[in-house]
């Protein structure tokens, strides 16, 4: 995270190569715009080298420093990297689903966060990261705005990238939520997808309500600025106005010592 906008995926590339091989390096961005999203991901050939990377902070690209932390979704319940399961061996209890089987569907993967946009971008690289592992990617669709208990959607491009990856994160855990893993056709993903990206009514609303509350969080401060102001104002008086004295005070005492010094009474 933290990327500058001018960053590219060969940046990313050339910078992390130092720690080892690098198999994949991409910069996010959005569908619409091309915008880079400021996060990516990058993975190496090992994850001992990971661990070196990591470890290797500060990174600094263009200036900025970056946040640079393994994919959760990167490890198993022993903390170990995935593997992609071999197909003869593959055993796993997830519907594999209708139509072309090229989706995905992860439930319990993104869930309640302080930070809504930094928790779903942490999602979308984790997911980007692990699941580009089997295959390649067309689109993820993370959740935005957060409603727990949404799912998230990735559609690849060969069904047997789609399996694989369903067969490794169905014995898997996210921030310690067990996921729910589903094998669907790719349109089911997009759909999924473009659902996730739009907020429904029930969103529309308790956005609108966090609006009329900050709103009115904002109002309450703004007083609360005007009342400190007034009384900082307040105290700057009294305060001048007790050195007005002490200035008086100390020239009349200067007045009767010089007085008294030239033998007056």
């Amino acid at each position: 995270g933290g990327l500058a906008p001018s960053i590219t995926g060969d940046m990313l590339r050339m910078h992390f190569s130092r720690w080892g091989a690098v198999q994949e390096a991409n910069v996010m961005t959005h569908r619409q715009t091309g915008v880079s999203k400021g996060f990516g991901f990058v993975r190496l050939q090992s994850h001992d080298q990971a661990l070196a990377c990591v470890g290797g902070a500060p990174h600094i690209i263009e200036g900025r420093t970056l946040n640079v932390e393994l994919s959760n979704l990167g490890k198993n319940a022993a903390g170990m990297p995935p593997q992609a399961p071999a197909p003869r061996k593959r055993k796993h209890s997830v519907d594999t689903g209708e139509g072309d089987g090229r989706g995905l569907c992860v439930q319990q993967l993104f869930d309640a966060a302080p930070a809504l946009e930094a928790y779903a971008q942490k999602v979308e690289a984790d997911t980007h990261a692990t699941c580009g592992a089997f295959g390649s990617i067309r689109s993820i669709g993370v959740p935005r705005p957060k409603v727990s208990g949404l799912a998230v959607w990735v559609e690849f491009d060969e069904s047997r990238a789609a399996r694989a990856a369903a067969a490794s994160l169905a014995s898997r855990t996210y921030d310690g939520r067990t996921l729910g893993v589903r094998v669907v056709d790719s349109g089911a993903a997009r759909r999924g997808a473009a659902e996730a990206a739009a907020p429904s009514d029930g969103d529309t609303e308790r956005l609108r309500e966090k609006a009329r509350f900050e709103a009115d969080q904002s109002r309450l401060l703004q007083r609360r600025v005007e009342d400190l102001e007034s009384e900082l104002e307040s105290v700057r008086a009294s305060a001048k106005k007790d050195r007005d004295f002490q200035k008086q005070r100390i020239q009349a005492l200067v007045q009767r010592v010089a007085a008294l010094e030239g033998g007056g009474i």
